[in-house]
């Protein structure tokens, strides 16, 4: 089924079927994460990574917004900077939890685990 265009709800977007119908609970991501990608992080193995959340079905990569502060933040913290961070992304805030390896919505309730996922070259 063809969806229209996303439609914001208090920081959070969701596609709406033609009917005009909210599509189930699942398909509700905050917009920082609504397009999968991977990026070149330009890590020192030299590898690209994809950092990538929970969702009901498996894991979905965050969108090429996030990505690169998601992993400078990452770098930072095996360098001994802090383990939780906030990265702002669209119309949401994001904290990051690289110890316990989640991310949490500002206004939210929903802990999402995460991981990164390394690619060779």
């Amino acid at each position: 089924m063809p969806y229209a265009q996303p439609k914001a709800l208090d920081g959070l977007q969701t596609a709406v079927g033609i009917s005009g119908r909210v599509r189930a609970p699942a398909a509700v991501v905050p917009s920082c994460q609504l397009l999968p990608t991977t990026i070149g992080a330009g890590s020192k193995t030299g590898h690209a990574v994809s950092w990538e959340f929970e969702n009901a079905t498996g894991f979905e990569a965050f969108d090429a917004g996030c990505q690169k502060e998601v992993e400078r933040h990452f770098q930072e913290w095996q360098s001994g900077g802090p383990a939780r961070v906030k990265v702002s992304a669209r119309v949401v805030v994001i904290s990051v939890d690289f110890k316990k390896m989640t991310s949490l919505v500002d206004g939210s309730s929903r802990v999402r685990k995460i991981r990164r996922v390394r690619f060779s070259d």
